[in-house]
């Protein structure tokens, strides 16, 4: 004879499980101060021009999954990622929306503009981070976004 356990069971131990799950370690409160920090010195290396400090924020194995592109693995690739955005005199600005902790893990979901030195607005849209707690820092784990603009028409020959 089986043995069936009710609806109810499952949903109240999932339940359980996640709630411990979302409030060990840091409290979203705090893990969204930390990440809004590293935020502003993502902007700030950004506008310094500084990729190998953008890169440095990333943890060891990070992954990059841009819009219109292959995922960028490792950080001397993200490195050499973000200094073509450098290059093209492009600057980055993030707001985050809310931070999910999950211990040593947090879901980071945003907006971002990317403007010109003059301020002109280039692009915008939203983003998902997932960080990852290494070596005592919260480092990007996962980078991904996309335009909230249709994509450029295509051209045909």
């Amino acid at each position: 004879m089986k043995h069936r356990i009710p609806c109810f069971l499952v949903f109240l131990l999932v339940t359980l499980l996640a709630a411990g799950i979302s409030h060990a370690g840091s409290s979203d409160s705090e893990v969204r101060t930390a990440i809004d920090a590293a935020n502003q010195k993502f902007m700030d290396a950004l506008a310094a021009k500084d990729s190998t400090s953008v890169a440095s924020m990333y943890s060891s194995e990070a992954r990059l999954l841009p819009p219109n592109h292959a995922p960028v693995e490792g950080r001397d690739n993200i490195k050499n990622f973000w200094q073509g955005l450098i290059e093209g005199g492009l600057l980055a600005k993030l707001a985050t929306d809310e931070v999910h902790t999950m211990g040593d893990m947090a879901a980071e979901v945003g907006t971002f503009k990317i403007e010109t030195a003059d301020g002109k607005e280039v692009d915008n849209g939203k983003y998902i981070v997932l960080w990852i707690k290494e070596n005592g820092k919260w480092k990007l784990h996962r980078d991904m976004w996309s335009s909230n603009n249709p994509p450029a028409a295509t051209q045909t020959q």
